[in-house]
């Protein structure tokens, strides 16, 4: 993909775009990620049927690693088994070095599915 600026003098081509100006398109391209991020968090609530735990886990661990980062909590004891089911799916995306952004946008992908599959709330 070409980044296009249409601000730029004539005579410059794309090659001489400043550090400041790619910053700024990678900015922009991350907040519409995280504007679509925020969106399925608020579109996941209303899904029109709860989704299996495997997904609820799935949701959560891509969750927490989205806006809290790798997971960098003690695993709950041995009696908190939602707890722990919990942790062990956000500390697997922590383990395979997921990124924030990445989590995010597979965060995403997985709202959209779900929406595709059990439909929202009328």
């Amino acid at each position: 993909m070409e980044l296009v600026h249409h601000d730029r003098p004539a005579g410059t081509d794309s090659n001489d775009l400043s550090a400041d100006t790619t910053d700024s398109v990678l900015s922009h391209a991350a907040m519409s990620l995280d504007q679509e991020f925020e969106q399925a968090a608020k579109d996941v609530k209303e899904l029109a049927s709860r989704p299996c735990d495997d997904e609820l886990l799935e949701l959560y661990a891509l969750y927490k690693q989205a806006t809290v980062g790798n997971c960098d909590i003690p695993r709950p004891g041995m009696l908190d088994f939602q707890g722990k089911a919990k942790w062990d799916h956000w500390h697997s995306k922590s383990e395979l070095g997921l990124s924030r952004l990445d989590a995010m946008r597979q965060y995403v992908d997985k709202v959209q599915t779900l929406i595709a599959t059990i439909g929202k709330k009328s």
